[in-house]
């Protein structure tokens, strides 16, 4: 399927895919598609040979660059690169070379779910059950469980609520554990409709434009609304900083533990890396003096650390959809935006800031990795596992 059309595929599970990168690498595209394996299953990223890669226009670029044609991302090409060959964990394959293969690490226990509520997911549907009149919102990044327990709670429920969802393809998980009791309209034609029930159940929310959702939730006593909160574009920190905001009385919860793939998963961990999802350093308030620094464009292949650390700060305060645009913006050669943060002194953590082939999941004790090879013209594959 298209790049755009994997949108599609939130709040679904498969096994194994394959994604080409060669003509054109939708970043947003290949993370979304990441967080649908389950474990045991591999992503094959097909790229053009590593050595060729930065000089190749990237036809995805028509997406958000403003030329009549494709450009370049060097800067983020490169850092996909350098990535892949440092990540033990990446399974790397080139046609010239023998593949790399990633070497088996000790991994955490981990069971596939069972259908009953993980810990996690037991305490909140235990608050969920007693709500009173209003909306509770459960986000999460991907495969932490979010979807089967908006479908614990529908079959606790006994069928007292309507379900809606961007498509009906999105709440397969959902429905795997609301047994019967599942009752799907799409968000139009509810809207449209005068159905009624105790409770409205949105899965991905953050997927359905806001002036709609915000037309639906008014018309039920009790919404629960779960999304993914992570960098992919139409999901994320802007659901919650936009919508779940301005909304009064709303309790929120959270899910941290994965699911889908046990923890320490090699593609998510390498994901993460590569995009820049992980905000952990900005949990607390940094302390200390401000100083103001510009940084280019350049500083991805001389000092990636620098850009690299004012990703989370601007998702966390400014473009909450950043990091999957982050990619091919920052990575673009011509004209853009430089970044400008204001650094805490001594700490040299950002506290705001502005815009200025394969990867694989396996079973615990497996190999798992990513790794790019080529099986023509000597193009690269990479690959990863899922754990």
């Amino acid at each position: 399927m298209a790049p755009g059309a994997l949108k599609t595929l939130l709040g679904r599970e498969v096994m194994h895919a394959f994604f080409d990168a060669r003509r054109g690498f939708d970043v947003a595209a290949m993370a979304a598609l990441s967080g649908t394996l389950r474990a045991g299953s591999w992503l094959v990223l097909l790229t053009p040979p590593f050595a060729d890669w930065p000089t190749r226009a990237d036809e995805d670029s028509l997406r958000w660059s403003d030329t009549p044609d494709p450009i370049v991302t060097p800067n983020f090409v490169h850092r996909c690169c350098r990535q892949f060959i440092a990540d033990p964990e990446v399974l790397l394959w080139r046609q010239s070379d023998r593949p790399r293969f990633p070497l088996a690490a000790q991994r955490p226990d981990w069971h596939p779910a069972d259908g009953r509520p993980q810990a996690e997911q037991a305490a909140i549907l235990e608050q969920l059950i007693r709500l009173p009149p209003g909306i509770a919102a459960v986000t999460a990044e991907r495969g932490r469980g979010k979807s089967a327990l908006a479908g614990m709670l529908l079959r606790q429920l006994g069928g007292e609520a309507i379900v809606t969802a961007p498509t009906r393809s999105a709440v397969e998980v959902l429905a795997s554990f609301a047994g019967e009791t599942l009752r799907f309209m799409a968000p139009d034609a509810l809207l449209a409709s005068k159905e009624k029930a105790a409770w409205l159940i949105v899965d991905e929310a953050a997927a359905i434009p806001a002036p709609l959702l915000r037309q639906l939730v008014s018309r039920f006593p009790r919404t629960l609304l779960t999304t993914t909160v992570q960098g992919y574009e139409g999901t994320g920190r802007g659901f919650l900083l936009k919508f779940c905001a301005s909304l009064p009385h709303l309790q929120s919860f959270t899910l941290s533990a994965p699911i889908r793939w046990a923890a320490g998963c090699p593609l998510e961990s390498a994901i993460s890396q590569l995009l820049i999802f992980n905000d952990e350093a900005f949990r607390d308030a940094p302390m200390g003096e401000i100083a103001l620094e510009a940084v280019n464009q350049s500083c991805w292949q001389t000092q990636p650390a620098l850009p690299g650390g004012d990703v989370p700060a601007i998702v966390r305060g400014a473009l909450p959809n950043f990091p999957a645009r982050s990619a091919a913006h920052d990575g673009c050669s011509g004209p853009g935006f430089p970044l400008r943060s204001r650094r805490r002194r001594g700490s040299g953590r950002p506290v705001a800031g502005g815009r200025g082939g394969t990867f694989s999941r396996t079973e615990p004790g497996g190999m798992g990795g990513f790794s790019p090879a080529a099986r023509e013209s000597g193009r690269p594959v990479a690959g990863g596992a899922r754990r």
